[in-house]
């Protein structure tokens, strides 16, 4: 049986059968699931099963919105809800950037305490900050594009080349 775009093979105790699923993000920024299961009872074995769930993954795949396709962002800021123990539920900016260690900072400022255009201007405030940080360190801000750079683009990866066994044989009886 060969691999199958969202289709799973489900055997759990009694039920066995194909498991069809999608996961779409609606116009609200909410996920929705459809899905559907192929017994193998109902359609008359697993190959029977499975010919249906990927004849109904198909037939719905022409129907629904594809997927939108995440993208990772390098810095910015959101108006977002924070939910903590001491304070409970509180509104917040929260304000992130990569910086060109690769490592992540961020912060946040509280509507409540400082109201939502002081706080939004203290993320554009600390933004601003940390990219000359990293402007005076040499280094572009982690992620941000190169002019003429693909959009798609990435840094390659360092290859660790690995010594065979005669290489290193030769290495150790040269010394």
């Amino acid at each position: 049986m060969s691999r199958e775009k969202n289709i799973t093979r489900f055997d759990y105790g009694k039920t066995h059968g194909w498991w069809v699923r999608f996961q779409r993000s609606t116009e609200s920024g909410t996920k929705r699931v459809v899905s559907k299961m192929f017994s193998d009872a109902v359609h008359g074995g697993k190959r029977k099963a499975l010919r249906a769930a990927v004849e109904w993954r198909d037939q719905t795949a022409a129907t629904i919105k594809p997927a939108r396709r995440r993208t990772t962002r390098v810095s910015g800021y959101v108006k977002r809800v924070e939910i903590t123990r001491r304070v409970g539920v509180s509104p917040v900016y929260l304000a992130w950037i990569r910086m060109p260690n690769g490592q992540a900072a961020s912060t946040s400022f509280s509507i409540e305490k400082w109201g939502a255009q002081e706080a939004k201007r203290r993320c554009q405030l600390y933004l601003a900050r940390k990219r000359r940080e990293a402007k005076q360190s040499g280094q572009p801000e982690a992620g941000a594009r190169r002019a003429g750079a693909a959009a798609t683009s990435r840094p390659k990866r360092a290859s660790k080349a690995r010594a065979t066994p005669r290489a290193r044989a030769q290495r150790l009886t040269a010394r």
